[in-house]
């Protein structure tokens, strides 16, 4: 089942049910059964057959002969999957699951821009030089849903050419942080300069092979990122 939400019936079922168990309205242990499951959603087996499968993918949910499908605990689920990035996200668990997706950014993402100073081809560090320069404008305009666009290009980009696969592997997961800090309103309504700064100074040191520059610029940019989230966290965010 694609991670890009469809809106089919059966990526509604998958998205109530998968954020009913991360969220804890589905504990672990809880056997879940199918004819339940079709008397509560109102589909047909096959839908629910299709659900429980991909939930088992993602090590949510375990089927064992005898016992049926039950919840794992938190511990074996597969954590960096989108979909269950995006149904924390959407629960309760919100404010955790955004500290820790701060967390992992501010520990690879600066690697990765160093990386990318000396793996990106030299098409990609001009790209990214023109993305930043388009978020500065977008930032002047306080258009803040083509400036998230952009940002989102901006850092997929980034990990996509930093030479390192496991990186890149983390490109959803820092995606689905980057779409929360603006669903969740943690940015101010004109995006700061020296946000805008420092993307173009990461941009320009790997336009430029200039590893340590990219590098620096992107941890000031993520730590900025922390501290906000962080205030959030704490009910006292300001955009700071």
């Amino acid at each position: 089942m694609p991670a890009d939400r469809p809106n089919t019936l059966s990526r509604q079922v998958l998205d109530q049910l998968g954020q009913a168990i991360v969220s804890g309205v589905h504990p672990r242990g809880t056997t879940l059964r199918i004819e339940d499951l079709q008397a509560d959603f109102g589909v047909s087996r096959t839908v629910i057959r299709d659900v429980l499968r991909y939930l088992e993918s993602l090590h949510l949910t375990r089927s064992r002969p005898r016992v049926g499908v039950r919840v794992t605990p938190r511990s074996h689920w597969n954590v960096f999957a989108p979909d269950v990035v995006h149904w924390r996200l959407a629960g309760p668990d919100a404010p955790a699951q955004l500290v820790s997706l701060t967390q992992l950014r501010t520990a690879v993402e600066p690697q990765a821009a160093e990386l990318a100073a000396m793996n990106a081809p030299e098409h990609v560090g001009a790209e990214l030089v023109a993305l930043a320069e388009t978020m500065a404008a977008l930032a002047a305009a306080g258009d803040l849903d083509a400036f998230l666009a952009a940002d989102l290009t901006f850092h997929s980009l980034l990990l996509q050419h930093c030479g390192n696969e496991m990186f890149a592997a983390l490109d959803a997961p820092i995606g689905e942080a980057l779409k929360a800090r603006h669903a969740r309103h943690l940015v101010p309504d004109h995006p700061r300069d020296i946000a805008v700064l420092l993307h173009q100074l990461v941009a320009t040191g790997i336009r430029e092979q200039d590893g340590p520059t990219a590098a620096a610029a992107m941890r000031r940019l993520v730590t900025e990122a922390g501290t906000v989230v962080a205030a959030a966290r704490a009910g006292t965010t300001d955009h700071a």
